[in-house]
């Protein structure tokens, strides 16, 4: 019993550490965040961008709604490998790729930190 214990602990932890690696690894540390309407308005198509606020719906599959903090939405795409061990509604900071067409801006989700 203790050996398998001691083998899921082992597991979390790599599996935790290795998500805040991946997070780090994708983004500049001297990257400030940003709002969702600067973004709309200022972004250019693959700008990566760092926000903060919330997943307040899936919408479909792998596309959620995003608020940030200061209350404005996006339709954001979250591959499987970033949304691990992640709720709804909790505070966090998402690192993410600016998709600007002719349709609007979409946001695809590189790494996601629970702040």
């Amino acid at each position: 019993m203790k050996k398998l214990l001691i083998a899921l602990l082992s597991v979390l932890v790599i599996c935790v550490l290795g998500s805040a690696a991946v997070f780090a690894a994708k983004y500049n540390p001297n990257m400030q965040p940003t709002t969702i309407a600067e973004v709309q308005k200022n972004a250019y198509d693959d700008q990566r961008v760092l926000i903060e606020g919330q997943f307040t719906k899936q919408v479909y599959d792998d596309i959620f709604t995003f608020k940030d903090n200061a209350g404005t939405e996006i339709n954001v795409e979250v591959d499987d490998d970033c949304w691990f061990n992640l709720e709804l509604n909790v505070p966090v900071q998402i690192f993410a790729e600016v998709d600007k067409d002719w349709h609007g801006v979409d946001l695809d989700v590189k790494g996601i930190k629970k702040l």
